[in-house]
């Protein structure tokens, strides 16, 4: 049986950290990783959290960037997602 869990509020969540900048202290200061279900959320999360914790702006080419350092964009569904 799988714990309760909204992808689409991953996916929402997750979206609204990239479109709006200013709920990124908010969020980051409540979420940790382990609040998401899917790996790729957690992935994604982890990524955006490493660019937080190091004044480096979350945006769409920060966050391919890091997670093609680590070698995890492919894992997170390429450029597309």
């Amino acid at each position: 049986m799988n714990p309760p869990h909204a992808t689409a509020v991953e996916h929402c969540v997750l979206g609204s950290l990239l479109l709006y900048p200013e709920t990124q202290p908010f969020a980051m200061a409540r979420l940790q990783p382990a609040h998401f279900y899917l790996p790729v959320s957690t992935r994604i999360f982890k990524a955006m959290q490493w660019l937080y914790e190091r004044n480096q702006p979350i945006d769409t080419l920060t966050l391919r960037d890091r997670l093609k350092a680590t070698r995890q964009l492919n894992q997170c569904g390429g450029t597309v997602f």
